[in-house]
């Protein structure tokens, strides 16, 4: 019978491949805590998966400081980004990485004044924080695409949003498990199974990709 790979499977599966069938190895909580550290901090950034796709927005105010930190459920935001004005008018947003050019651009300012303010037409994703300048004079919503992490598996029948990813995430568990012991040897065979499957997670997300693929909505 194939495995539904709830987290007690992957937990057995790890277990396995890590060498430590018995709770006095490793205990079934601390064993958990690994697979959760994993699934939710690693596999999102080797998986480019649309189940870990979404869109991330705040409101801005008329007085706010126009900086929002990013909840801990997103892993981090991208483009495209857009800026919905009360009336519904939607705007493009330049998005940028590099503190040092956008705060050359869009120097701080202590005052606040209102006639600082206006339409934000840029955007700092630095620290975890978004900033938006110039700083809104009125209710905005900010939208961006995100990467989010996956909720945590609480119980051994929990699943991974995608089943077909439980080898992946055993095996990537019991890479870093077998790094931690610092048994190298094992570490480098159970980390080449490991690429391998991520790269067929990842083979199989851009050919749905491609035969899905349409004209850039407009937001």
């Amino acid at each position: 019978m194939a495995l539904t790979w709830k987290l007690s499977e992957i937990a057995a599966e790890v277990r396995d491949l890590a060498g430590m069938p018995d709770a006095s190895q490793i205990t079934k909580a601390a064993l958990n805590n690994r697979i959760n550290d994993f699934y939710q901090n690693i596999f999102p950034v080797d998986a480019y998966v649309q189940e870990l796709e979404s869109w991330y927005t705040f409101d801005t105010a008329a007085d706010d400081d126009c900086e929002e930190s990013l909840p801990a459920s997103v892993r981090t935001i991208e483009g495209p980004i857009t800026l919905k004005h009360s009336d519904d008018v939607i705007s493009s947003v330049e998005f940028y990485l590099n503190k040092a050019k956008f705060f050359n651009l869009y120097p701080e300012d202590s005052t606040d004044e209102d006639a600082e303010r206006g339409t934000p037409v840029a955007a700092l994703l630095y620290n975890r924080t978004v900033y938006l300048r110039p700083k809104a004079d009125e209710i905005f919503t900010f939208k961006a695409a995100s990467k989010i992490k996956p909720d945590v598996l609480s119980d051994d029948d929990s699943v991974p949003l995608d089943v077909s990813w439980g080898p992946a995430i055993a095996q990537g568990t019991a890479v870093l498990i077998k790094n931690k012991q610092k048994d190298f040897e094992r570490t480098r065979e159970l980390s080449a199974v490991y690429e391998s499957m991520i790269n067929l997670i990842n083979r199989r997300n851009r050919i749905q990709k491609t035969r899905n693929s349409r004209a850039m909505p407009r937001f």
